[in-house]
């Protein structure tokens, strides 16, 4: 016996791993930057305000432009599902969408205080409760499906997205007005 304690982490386990990591690394890249990149990170509040002007000034360019990131988003994401670097693409996203989320959330609280915080929830409700789960069926189809495409799971996830689309071009906006973010 070598005495080496070894254990395999499941794919679940990874992606939360990598999702942990990133909120870590994330918030202290805020906090470590200091003063100067929480100033330079103003300009979000002011995107939340753009996106809400523009919903209310014309309804179909903003779904558009919600269309187009969260499409093109999701069918990254279902292309890298389909390789055969799927799992460390994922483990990759996961990382990333860690990262993001939590330098944002950082930088709101930063500017806000605890209100921040609400800021935050009400730039993500409700889309990202349709957004999740969509981007979740593309990492379980690339840890389960090799040889075959699954349709299914595929066409729920398009459900989902449409949904989540709708809810952010319609029903976030108000959230967000609500919260005055400026």
């Amino acid at each position: 016996m070598t005495g080496k304690l070894r254990f395999r982490l499941e794919y679940g386990d990874r992606l939360t791993v990598c999702f942990l990591a990133g909120i870590a690394a994330g918030t202290a890249a805020v906090n470590l930057s200091g003063v100067s990149l929480q100033e330079e990170a103003g300009y979000i509040g002011q995107l939340y305000e753009a996106a809400a002007r523009m919903e209310r000034a014309g309804g179909a360019g903003f779904l558009a432009a919600v269309f187009r990131q969260r499409g093109l988003e999701t069918a990254l994401l279902w292309f890298v599902s389909m390789t055969v670097f799927s799992e460390k693409g994922f483990c990759l996203a996961a990382l990333w969408a860690g990262f993001s989320s939590s330098a944002v959330l950082s930088v709101m609280v930063c500017q806000k205080g605890i209100f921040g915080l609400f800021c935050y929830l009400a730039a993500v409700w409700p889309q990202y409760l349709f957004y999740i789960p969509a981007w979740l069926l593309a990492a379980a189809a690339g840890a389960r499906y090799r040889n075959r495409f699954p349709l299914r799971s595929a066409v729920l996830s398009a459900a989902l997205l449409a949904a989540g689309i709708g809810c952010e071009a319609f029903i976030n906006p108000l959230f967000v007005q609500g919260t005055n973010f400026l």
